[in-house]
């Protein structure tokens, strides 16, 4: 597994939109994970919740890189 160092503040709106990028990247790959191979309701439930918190990522990514190029 990658490691990357924890807490090193962002630079600005452009990383602080980078990060919440590939964050959102990693989210969705674990829920999509957990939707198809846990095969318990309950798992895939919570892969669907995951899923969900990816997208307002990627939207809170959008609003902020809008920010950052005005």
């Amino acid at each position: 597994m990658r490691r990357y160092k924890p807490l090193t503040a962002p630079k600005g709106k452009a990383d602080i939109a980078a990060q919440l990028r590939w964050l959102a990247e990693h989210t969705e790959d674990v829920a999509t994970s957990l939707d198809y191979y846990a095969g318990f309701a309950h798992w895939a439930a919570k892969g669907k919740e995951l899923a969900g918190a990816a997208q307002i990522m990627r939207e809170w990514a959008h609003e902020i890189a809008t920010e950052a190029s005005k």
